[in-house]
């Protein structure tokens, strides 16, 4: 039984010190401006292909229809699809080409990773790897390959030189058509025609 004379009905817990509160509370304040301000700093940064400049987005396309005109043996012109109507979620598909064609579609993801590699000179991990593996896939289209088995084959082989025009060293480029060709029974273990 508790009375009034008990220690438990007694002990009152510590206050603690107005300036610990204020201290605290300034910090936790700090701490969610600095979040904020990290957030507004990374959405204004170009992330994606949309956001990025007239001129870069013209320069790495030129690039691009030079490798696809390159392994193709005529002129090609790549379309980084906005719109989302050819390739994209809806479609199951970063790239698509007619076979014979003069036109290859990539998704804005894979024309975006193309910028980087192409403005750092540097691969971002395996979806470098991918992107130049698409773009030469589709080039292999253009060049009249029907099977995708084979422009999958030959994409590899030729994303060598296709990272090099990329600004990547010879070795990079070498090893990321190397991942992309160990990965190949995994990534398309649904799709036995790549």
């Amino acid at each position: 039984i508790e009375t009034a004379a008990s220690a438990l009905s007694l002990y009152v817990p510590p206050v603690a010190p107005p300036r610990r509160r204020i201290r605290r509370r300034l910090l936790q304040a700090i701490a969610v401006l600095a979040l904020l301000a990290a957030v507004f700093l990374l959405s204004s940064r170009p992330s994606h292909w949309q956001r990025l400049s007239p001129s870069a987005r013209a320069a790495t396309v030129s690039v691009l229809d030079q490798q696809a005109s390159r392994i193709a043996g005529h002129q090609a012109d790549v379309i980084c699809d906005v719109a989302g109507r050819h390739v994209g979620y809806v479609q199951d598909a970063d790239g698509l080409a007619v076979v014979d064609g003069r036109r290859a579609w990539l998704t804005p993801q894979i024309c975006y990773q193309l910028y980087r590699i192409k403005r750092t000179g540097r691969a971002a991990g395996p979806s470098s790897g991918e992107a130049i593996a698409v773009l030469a896939h589709e080039a292999w289209h253009l060049h009249g390959q029907d099977s995708e088995a084979l422009a999958n084959c030959f994409a590899y082989q030729s994303g060598v030189q296709v990272g090099e025009a990329l600004g990547l060293s010879p070795a990079t480029a070498r090893q990321l058509m190397h991942e992309q060709l160990a990965d190949n029974p995994a990534n398309f273990a649904d799709a036995p025609q790549y």
